[in-house]
């Protein structure tokens, strides 16, 4: 058999033609390949903002604050020549430290006015060129500091009174119209003591009620001092004033009674009446406990309704009377302080069925 024999100069070249090929296929493989995976990988995401101090719509911000976001993007990185900032309208320039992939934005403002409503904006893009949507927010600076101190008003008795009874109640408003009255800070004396009054009321409108243990002295003057504060600390300057006891004259006037039903002496009475008749005294007022009623002789126990300037006396006799009856009643021992009334008393008639009169009886 003949062997074939080898043409080693055309194997040669079938091989630096096919080691040519290869390297160009490589080279173009290189080349595009990566340009494919990047494109797949394209940032198409905008930065965003975050961790705002103040927050959007914080209050009671102080005016002197300090304005801090960051500015972030998950993709190429924000693009710094692209942040904007303004605050109340104004392009500003903040401080900007950190990374593309988070950038700190601080500013440093000149003090807000208080209660004001700061508006900020902030802008930025990415590397890629993406926009992120405006972010806009706002917040309110703290109110002005407290600087007033409560005040009183309403005393009564009122400052420099006469005339003032002497088992009269000690009372006053203490008023704070910023941060309000700080309760615990109410001190009061009554002729140069120390004492503990009751306390009612908001912080805004304190009501201050003493209650003396015993009763001033006729011709006393009494003192009384006032002292307070308010939450913020403001303390008011002492309230002193002082009003003058005068004892009331002395009750001399008895109980009196009016508006008897039936009147006394009255006819015509219906048998089943109930019996009526009000104690007045328009000094100290009725001893409620010293009235005593009897009819036709007898203690009787009427309904006594009413105050001691005016007790209303009602007795509904638990059987009828009977006709032409002349019914005795009476009404003595009334007190008014010290003071026995007079003994009230009548007679009256009664009748039934208009078939009898007091004539014919």
């Amino acid at each position: 058999m003949k062997r074939s024999r080898i043409n080693y100069r055309k194997w040669g070249t079938v091989q630096r033609t096919t080691m040519v090929a290869i390297m160009v296929f490589t080279m173009l493989v290189t080349m595009f390949v990566p340009d494919i995976a990047i494109a797949a990988d394209a940032d198409i995401t905008p930065p965003n903002t975050s961790e705002h101090y103040p927050a959007g719509g914080d209050t009671d911000v102080p005016v002197d604050t300090n304005i801090v976001v960051h500015v972030l993007d998950a993709g190429d990185g924000v693009d710094q020549s692209t942040i904007a900032m303004t605050v109340e309208g104004l392009a500003v320039t903040p401080d900007i430290t950190g990374s593309p992939a988070d950038y700190t934005l601080t500013y440093d403002p000149p003090d807000f006015a208080n209660e004001q409503v700061v508006n900020v904006t902030v802008d930025a893009s990415d590397l890629a060129g993406i926009p992120m949507a405006q972010d806009v927010y706002s917040f309110t600076t703290e109110p002005a500091p407290d600087m007033t101190p409560p005040y009183i008003y309403g005393r009564t008795p009122d400052s420099g009174a006469i005339d003032v009874p002497v088992d009269t109640d000690i009372t006053f408003a203490v008023r704070d119209d910023n941060s309000g009255v700080d309760q615990s800070s109410i001190v009061m004396t009554v002729v140069g003591s120390i004492v503990t009054p009751i306390i009612s009321g908001s912080t805004a409108d304190t009501i201050v009620l003493y209650n003396p243990s015993s009763d001033f002295s006729d011709g006393q003057v009494v003192d009384v001092t006032v002292d307070a504060s308010d939450i913020a600390g403001n303390p008011m300057v002492q309230d002193v004033y002082s009003f003058t006891i005068v004892a009331a004259p002395a009750d001399t006037t008895q109980p009196t009674t009016s508006e008897h039903d039936p009147i006394s002496g009255a006819t015509d009475v219906p048998v089943d009446t109930n019996i009526v008749v009000h104690v007045l005294d328009a000094g100290d007022g009725v001893d409620q406990s010293t009235i005593v009623m009897t009819v036709e002789g007898l203690a009787v126990t009427p309904d006594i309704t009413g105050s001691p300037a005016d007790y209303t006396l009602t007795y509904d006799p638990p059987s009828d009377f009977t006709n032409g009856q002349v019914v005795d009643v009476y009404r003595g021992c009334l007190r008014s302080g010290r003071h026995r009334q007079s003994h009230d008393s009548g007679c009256l008639f009664l009748y039934y069925c208009g078939c009898c009169y007091p004539s014919r009886c």
